[in-house]
């Protein structure tokens, strides 16, 4: 666990802002193959009820729509939420991870306190404004699986104004790939709600 939280902290470090080099270019992909395995050795070891452990553990290398990511949302529950709030807090490689966590705690833990729930509720919204796309992508991605239909309006509002966008067609057009996963999420939230 001590080694986790050290290697924690030189990922944190390494990621640091979006013009960064990945992990990957900066030590190489033994590394990455490291991490993982250090991960799921902790993963198998991990006391869940350890709020230092879970901590080490949502600071710790893993994407935001994978396996361990839901496994911290669904085990980790109430008591991992200050943890990944405070990383809301942090640079956009942990802003970009916590946040959609965040999302899905909130989408499967009924047993929030009010001010946990306020306080991932603006998570969420300030994942929405992002000044970096990547953590506005992520964020939304989560809401498709697991947003609730009061976050709509501000999909709405996404998917007509959000400024990113991308040439296609050798320049000739322009993709706005947010807007159009916000339009994504505000349809599955709709079908989901719709089947309670």
């Amino acid at each position: 666990m001590d080694l986790l939280d050290l290697e924690n902290h030189v990922v944190h470090a390494t990621l640091d802002s979006e013009s960064s080099p990945s992990v990957d270019e900066k030590y190489g992909e033994g590394y990455s193959e490291y991490l993982a395995e250090l991960g799921d050795t902790v993963d198998r070891i991990a006391d869940w009820h350890d709020p230092h452990q879970l901590c080490v553990m949502a600071e710790s290398s893993y994407n935001p729509d994978s396996v361990f990511a839901s496994e911290l949302a669904t085990r980790g529950g109430a008591a991992i939420a200050p943890c990944l709030l405070k990383m809301t807090q942090g640079n956009l490689y942990a802003r970009g991870q916590a946040i959609p966590v965040l999302v899905h705690l909130s989408g499967v833990t009924s047993e929030l306190p009010s001010s946990i729930q306020k306080e991932i509720h603006e998570a969420i919204l300030g994942g929405l404004r992002d000044r970096q796309v990547s953590v506005r992508e992520e964020t939304i991605q989560a809401l498709e699986k697991f947003g609730t239909p009061d976050v709509i309006p501000i999909l709405e509002e996404i998917s007509h104004s959000d400024p990113y966008s991308r040439p296609i067609n050798d320049g000739k057009d322009r993709r706005f790939d947010v807007r159009e996963a916000a339009a994504k999420a505000i349809l599955s939230i709709q079908q989901r709600a719709k089947a309670k």
